[in-house]
C-alpha cells in the first residue's frame, strides 16, 4: 500500500477541519508531517499553521510552496448557511485557484476533496443515492458543490490521483445551529432547567437522513489521504436513515427528559429520504470498521454541550 509522505489539510480551523487535525495529532498520522491552512486564526494544535485566503490566487501558490505537500486533504469551503455569493467565492474560487498553483508549479500529489450529498438534489424516486446517481443539484450550495467537483475533475489528467468525497450528513459536538440537530439540541438545552417536558419547535417529523458522527468522517478522511484513495467519488455516509421523528426520541433519551415538539408544517418531507449507498465506501473501510451509533453521538453532544 503506498502511502503519503506529507499532508497539507486547508479549511482547518472549521469544524470539520478542526476535527481532522485533532484526530491526526491524537493519532499522530504514522510520522507523515501534517501542515494546516485556513483564512481563520490558528487552532490550538502543533502541526505548523499559516494563515490566508485561498481566494487569493498568491496566496495558493504560496501554502504549496510552504508546506511542498505530497497530499492535499481540501476542506476549505462554506456551509449550506451562507451568504450565496460566499459559495461562488470560497467552493469554486478558492478551489479553483489551489488547483491552478498546483498545475503552475506541476504538482504530482494526491488531492482529496470534501464534497456534499447535496450534489445529489433530491429525487422522490431515489431513497439510496450512490455515486453513480445523476446530480441535480439546487440552490447555489449545492451547485457550487458540484462545480468544485468538475474542476478538480477537469485537472484529472494532469497525472494526479484524485477522489471527491461526497458527505451526507455529519453530526457532532460543535454542530452549528443552521442544521436540524444543531438547532434542535440549541432549543433543549435552552430549556433543560425548566420543570416539565421541555418544547422545541421544527417543521416536520418526516423527512430520512443518513448522520455520519464527524469524529468517523475525520478517520476517514486522513485515511483516504494515508492509502491514497483514487476512486473519483466516493460517498461517506452510514448507509442507514433516521427520521427527524427518530432523531427527537435519541436526543430525548440522552437529555433525560421529555420533548415535545410542535412541527410547524408536519405534512412536508414524508417522500424526503436520502442515504448514502456505501457500497464502495465499505470495500475501502473493510469488514472490521464500525460507525458510530447516532445514539452514541447524540449523547456525546448532549454531554460535552450540558458540561461546558
Amino acid at each position: 500500500m503506498k502511502r503519503t509522505l506529507s499532508l497539507l489539510i486547508t479549511g482547518a480551523a472549521g469544524w470539520i477541519g478542526s476535527r481532522v487535525a485533532r484526530v491526526a495529532e491524537r493519532e499522530g498520522e504514522g510520522g507523515i508531517p501534517v501542515f494546516l491552512t485556513d483564512v481563520a486564526p490558528q487552532p490550538s494544535l502543533a502541526f505548523p499553521f499559516l494563515q490566508g485566503d485561498l481566494c487569493d490566487p498568491e496566496f495558493a501558490g504560496k501554502v504549496l510552496d510552504w508546506a511542498t505537500p505530497g497530499a492535499i486533504l481540501h476542506l476549505a469551503g462554506t456551509n449550506h448557511n451562507a451568504p450565496r455569493e460566499l459559495h461562488w467565492l470560497l467552493n469554486l474560487g478558492g478551489t479553483a485557484n489551489l488547483l491552478e498553483a498546483c498545475a503552475a508549479s506541476r504538482w504530482r500529489g494526491h488531492f482529496i476533496q470534501l464534497g456534499s450529498a447535496a450534489e445529489y438534489g433530491r429525487k422522490s424516486h431515489v431513497t439510496h443515492y450512490s455515486e453513480s446517481t445523476p446530480c441535480s443539484p439546487r440552490g447555489a450550495y449545492a451547485v457550487s458543490k458540484y462545480l468544485q467537483f468538475r474542476c478538480l475533475s477537469a485537472f484529472g489528467d494532469a497525472g494526479w490521483r484524485w477522489i471527491h468525497l461526497r458527505l451526507f450528513n455529519p453530526i457532532g459536538p460543535g454542530m452549528r445551529p443552521h442544521l436540524m440537530l444543531g438547532r434542535l439540541i440549541g432549543q433543549v438545552s435552552a430549556m433543560r432547567d425548566a420543570s416539565g417536558p421541555i418544547r422545541a419547535e421544527l417543521w416536520t417529523p418526516h423527512p430520512v437522513r443518513d448522520y455520519v458522527s464527524v469524529e468517523d468522517v475525520a478517520g476517514i478522511l486522513l485515511r483516504a489521504a494515508r492509502e491514497q484513495w483514487d476512486d473519483e467519488i466516493l460517498n461517506i455516509g452510514t448507509g442507514r436513515g433516521w427520521s427527524v421523528a427518530e432523531v427527537v426520541a435519541a436526543l430525548s433519551c440522552a437529555a433525560g427528559r421529555e420533548i415535545q415538539v410542535t412541527y410547524t408544517k408536519p405534512e412536508m418531507g414524508s417522500d424526503d429520504v436520502v442515504v448514502a449507498d456505501t457500497t464502495r465506501l465499505q470495500r475501502r473501510l473493510g469488514d472490521a470498521f464500525a460507525f458510530s451509533d447516532l445514539h452514541s453521538t447524540v449523547r456525546e453532544m448532549w454531554s460535552v454541550l450540558t458540561s461546558s
